[in-house]
């Protein structure tokens, strides 16, 4: 899908869903400002789902690269990184409703991390009591207790 085509479908989800969304909100008793921002949700999700299918390492690099670089035509109203950053928990809530409305019957809720879990130094391993019954792997991220029921690398 090109950017195009994946604003215009993010716009069309937009324009019906953040007013709906909007008048849902509780309010805390204080006024609060409702200044537009200079680029539209719409834009701020259709960069963020972009970031996810261009499979860039990280989002400061995809956004300062193509996103400043070569889209600002796309984008008239970008905005620096920072001030991006600042506003994404504004968009969170659209964003994940529109992946929501976009996404095939769940078969449940999974979570994966791929962050390393220390469990101790090579040298120490023999004297490890609670992955003792656990066997010992390595993997690519490197050496592992592994388990039926788990997998810990470190």
């Amino acid at each position: 899908m090109n950017l195009t085509q994946l604003f215009c479908d993010l716009d069309d989800f937009c324009q019906a869903f953040v007013p709906a969304w909007q008048k849902s909100l509780l309010s805390q008793g204080e006024k609060k400002r409702n200044r537009l921002y200079l680029m539209s949700i719409s834009e701020m999700i259709a960069i963020l789902v972009a970031y996810h299918q261009k499979g860039y390492r990280t989002f400061k690099g995809f956004y300062r690269q193509p996103v400043q670089k070569y889209w600002r035509p796309e984008f008239p109203n970008l905005l620096s990184y920072h001030r991006f950053i600042e506003l994404l928990p504004e968009v969170t809530v659209p964003v994940t409703a529109f992946m929501k409305s976009r996404s095939a019957a769940s078969q449940g809720i999974a979570f994966i991390d791929s962050t390393s879990l220390c469990v101790g130094k090579n040298i120490r391993l023999p004297r490890h009591r609670t992955f003792a019954e656990a066997g010992r792997g390595k993997s690519s991220t490197g050496w592992c207790y592994t388990n039926p029921n788990n997998f810990l690398c470190y």
